[in-house]
């Protein structure tokens, strides 16, 4: 014999009685209160009413909500709110209107005075309303109709210490009118119970048991100020072990987003549901109030919505329909205009809204890919909607398999209808290409004497640099651990660091390597030959450094002192009048090396044998020393000279 959903739920529920009735009365509520001025508040009381099947006795034209110390559960005193406004709440859609399902926003409300001077108790105080009964068909808690309803709310002393340290008026928060739908067996519902605070405080939202207070069928509601009692108010007995968090009977329980206040939900069995939410509010890390809302939520078993329909459209390919039980491989090039592919969706109900989200957003392993738009609607049954699904260009994992899971989502007045698709998308690194050249546009090798300029052209190209192209010069030879340093004699290239704009442009950089050789370079380089090399430096798309370089050779000649006395290395002290002493090549003033200073004559053994000032008071006889070979020292202003003579008798 087959067992219906319904004949399941009411086995589930301990036998309640399982009839095909709708709520009645309350639906649910909340009560807060709002500065108004000079200890002035307002007391609100938003009330929400089944506007179909509820009694007209039931609608009250005031309410009393009592004031009550926290600590000692002391009364303070009580306020009757008379009824201000009713608004009758549509469902979110058309689709979603009942003919016996409808909800009617009742506010009742007046203003108060909360004198600091009486309200001052460090433990706060709470404002509580109680109506009976609840809803009788009600399916999660015991015995319903006899069940009274209470409105309870929390909040601060107006001058205890945690409230006046931080010298601002209170508000309670506010809740958002609540979705009034029915939800779906078996279909993910959201419901926003999400609340402003006009204090700016932090508020916590998570799940709370709601209470019972004491109304009875008798005597239904508060008559006068003497029937406002205190808490503590008994707590509802829910049915079958549930639990504030698991009050509806769901797959996997009910969820609320501690930060945002979104209930997600997905019912596993029809029927009326009540539970509540309380809004903790905290400032400065204190928690200073509390607003609970009660709320009952409708189940139904509802007809089929078919989820949207996802293929995948490759580059020069047909469209390719998504396999549900596998991951569909997706290989994407990392590389601009080829790190994408298009997944078309298609939907049997055009008009709704599709929601796209990935396991992408939640996993780091998968966060690599990405995809646009979020959401958009397929107008026509013949159109689709198409989201481009993408891999980073110079992704940091290229080859690798990413796994990602792709959700289409249609939001419904009564559910969420999603469907999946699992994606394996290997990245490929983009195909390397020789994307820098630089030019060398004069000579390779240059011959340079004292006292001339040195330029090098240059012509640096790149198709697929996104930063700047610079050039820079390295000094290669003859000594690469000598102190001989190209920055020291002032070697600088010229009109670098252009843009690079634009993608795949050829982009130009004319630049010129300019040299001025002064006298005191020439000199230390004179009769040598240095090796450089000029480097184009840039970065690709994937900011990936890439270079060319070109050789440059540069020959200083030797160093040609015009008005120097002929150059000697030996002379012959013998007593025959010819060549008897020794006068070094010297310069009383070096047109590279400045004023002459000392001339120093030594031995092989490194002792002085001679020194003069000048060279015209240079004069060495050679006396007293053996013949052989001597080393002489000239030193000037910047620098030296060192030469060697042999004397010979």
């Amino acid at each position: 014999m087959k067992i219906s959903k319904l004949t399941i739920m009411c086995l589930f529920l301990w036998l309640v009685p399982c009839v095909q009735t709708y709520a009645t009365h309350i639906v649910g509520g909340e009560i807060g209160i709002a500065k108004l001025g000079n200890n002035l508040y307002e007391i609100r009381l938003n009330l929400l009413f089944d506007d179909i099947n509820g009694l007209l006795g039931a609608k009250d034209d005031d309410v009393y909500v009592g004031i009550f110390e926290k600590g000692t559960n002391l009364k303070m005193g009580q306020a009757l709110l008379p009824k201000r406004q009713e608004t009758v709440l549509t469902p979110s859609s058309e689709e979603c209107t009942t003919a016996n399902f409808r909800t009617r926003l009742i506010i009742y409300a007046d203003v108060y005075e909360f004198n600091p001077n009486f309200y001052n108790s460090p433990n706060g105080y709470y404002l509580a309303h109680n109506r009976c009964c609840r809803n009788e068909v009600i399916n999660n808690i015991f015995a319903p109709g006899a069940a009274s309803n209470v409105f309870y709310t929390e909040i601060p002393a107006f001058n205890s210490p945690s409230f006046n340290t931080f010298n601002r008026d209170y508000n309670s928060p506010r809740y958002s009118v609540p979705k009034m739908d029915f939800a779906c067996v078996e279909r993910d519902y959201e419901l926003d119970f999400s609340a402003t605070d006009v204090d700016g405080d932090s508020l916590v939202y998570e799940f709370i048991h709601p209470l019972n207070g004491f109304t009875s069928p008798d005597q239904p509601r508060w008559n006068g100020p003497a029937d406002v009692v205190s808490g503590p108010y008994p707590l509802v007995s829910f049915l079958n072990r549930l639990r504030p968090d698991s009050a509806v009977a769901a797959i996997k329980g009910m969820k609320i987003n501690s930060k945002t206040g979104l209930i997600t939900v997905r019912p596993a069995f029809p029927g009326l549901y009540v539970f509540s939410v309380a809004i903790k509010e905290f400032r400065g890390g204190i928690q200073i109030g509390m607003v609970q809302r009660d709320f009952q939520l409708t189940v139904r078993d509802c007809p089929p919505i078919f989820p949207p329909v996802a293929s995948f459209t490759f580059p020069d390919q047909q469209p390719k329909p998504v396999n549900k039980t596998r991951y569909d491989t997706l290989t994407i090039v990392s590389e601009v205009g080829k790190n994408c592919v298009t997944l078309n969706l298609t939907d049997f109900e055009p008009g709704k809204l599709i929601r796209i989200a990935s396991e992408a957003e939640l996993f780091q392993d998968s966060a690599i890919i990405t995809f646009f738009p979020k959401s958009g609607t397929i107008n026509k049954q013949t159109d689709s909607l198409k989201v481009t699904i993408c891999a980073p260009v110079c992704g940091p994992d290229s080859g690798r398999v990413f796994l990602n899971k792709m959700f289409f989502t249609i939001s419904t007045c009564n559910g969420l209808i999603t469907d999946t698709a699992l994606l394996a998308v290997r990245v490929l690194p983009p195909a390397r290409v020789d994307d820098v050249k630089l030019e060398l546009l004069t000579k390779q090798t240059e011959l340079v004497s004292r006292d001339s300029t040195l330029k090098f052209n240059f012509l640096g190209t790149s198709r697929k640099a996104r930063f700047p192209l610079s050039l820079s010069v390295k000094y290669i030879e003859p000594d690469t651990t000598s102190s001989f340093l190209i920055g020291k004699f002032g070697l600088e290239p010229a009109n670098i660091g252009i843009n690079v704009v634009g993608a795949d442009q050829l982009t130009i950089l004319p630049a010129q390597l300019s040299w001025n050789v002064n006298c005191e370079q020439y000199f230390d380089l004179q009769g040598r030959t240095v090796q450089l090399m000029a480097l184009l430096n840039t970065k690709n798309e994937c900011n990936i450094a890439i270079a060319d370089s070109v050789p440059i050779q540069v020959v200083f000649n030797d160093l040609v002192l015009t008005d120097q006395l002929s150059r000697v290395n030996v002379f012959t002290p013998n007593g025959d009048g010819i060549n008897e002493t020794f006068q070094p090549l010297a310069l009383n003033s070096h047109p590279c090396l400045g004023q002459l200073s000392s001339i120093r004559v030594f031995n092989r053994w490194g002792l002085e044998v001679y020194e003069a000032e000048t060279y015209e008071t240079a004069r060495w006889t050679g006396n007293g020393h053996p013949d052989g070979l001597y080393y002489y020292l000239l030193s000037y202003k910047k620098g030296t000279i060192k030469g060697w003579v042999q004397l010979l008798r």
